[in-house]
């Protein structure tokens, strides 16, 4: 059982920051696909922006780089 401090700081903080966190991410795929889609690329996009980043961080660095 987790303690009280912990559930406190799990409501107060973790899930307001992650609440945000998504909604700037959503905000950011919104935009970038839009953009994509006049570019012509959605796919290799969209391939980068949800494949990419379900759960491998790793891939973090390939978002936000500018080269292939």
């Amino acid at each position: 059982m987790r303690s009280a401090g912990a559930m406190f700081a799990d409501a107060v903080v973790a899930r307001p920051i992650g609440a945000v966190i998504r909604v700037l991410g959503t905000a950011a795929l919104v935009l970038t696909l839009s953009l994509s889609a006049l570019g012509g690329n959605l796919d290799e996009a969209a391939d980068m922006l949800v494949l990419a980043g379900e759960g491998d961080l790793r891939a973090l660095p390939r978002l936000f780089s500018l080269g292939p």
